[in-house]
C-alpha cells in the first residue's frame, strides 16, 4: 500500500510538470498560421479581380511550384532531423519544447513556401497558379498538432499525460 501511496504521488508530480495550455499554444500557433494564410489567399484572389492574365509566364511554371515543393521537402527532412534527437528519457516539459521548436520549424518552412506562392501569383494575376498554394495550404493542414501522435512519438508515459 505504501509503496503505490507513493507511485501515485510520483505519476501526479509527472503529470503536473506541464501545463494544460502548453500543449495549446502549439495548436493557437498553428491554427492562427493556417487561418491567416487562407485568409490572405481569398483576399488576394479576389484583390487580383476578373481581368486576369491568362498567358502562363515560363519561369513562374518552376518557381512558383518550386516555392511550394521546397516549403514541404524541407519542412519534411527538418521534421526528421529533429526527430532523431528526441528527448525519450527527458522529462514531459523537455519532450513538449523539443516538440514546439520543431513544430514551428516545420510551420515557418511550409508557409513561407506558401506566402511565396501567394505573393507571385498575385503579381502575376493569374489564378492558374492558385492550386500550387492550395496544395501547399492542404499539405499545412495535415501537419495540426495532435496530442496522440505527440504521446506516441516522444514515447510519452500514462503518468506523464496531460489536457
Amino acid at each position: 500500500m505504501h509503496l503505490r501511496e507513493k507511485a501515485f504521488k510520483l505519476n501526479s508530480i509527472m503529470a503536473n510538470q506541464i501545463q494544460p495550455a502548453s500543449f495549446k499554444r502549439t495548436q493557437i500557433l498553428y491554427y492562427g498560421l493556417f487561418i491567416g494564410q487562407a485568409l490572405m489567399g481569398l483576399v488576394m484572389f479576389y484583390a487580383m479581380g476578373t481581368d486576369l492574365k491568362k498567358e502562363v509566364v515560363p519561369p513562374f511554371n518552376f518557381v512558383i511550384p518550386g516555392a511550394v515543393l521546397f516549403g514541404l521537402m524541407a519542412s519534411y527532412f527538418i521534421g526528421q532531423m529533429r526527430n532523431n534527437g528526441i528527448p525519450t528519457n527527458g522529462t514531459i516539459q523537455e519532450k513538449l519544447t523539443h516538440y514546439q521548436s520543431t513544430s514551428i520549424l516545420k510551420f515557418a518552412l511550409m508557409e513561407g513556401g506558401n506566402l511565396i506562392s501567394l505573393v507571385l501569383t498575385f503579381m502575376m494575376a493569374n489564378t492558374n497558379y492558385l492550386m500550387w498554394f492550395g496544395l501547399g495550404l492542404a499539405a499545412f493542414f495535415l501537419l495540426r498538432p495532435n496530442k496522440d501522435s505527440f504521446m506516441e512519438q516522444y514515447q510519452v508515459k500514462m503518468g506523464e499525460e496531460f489536457e
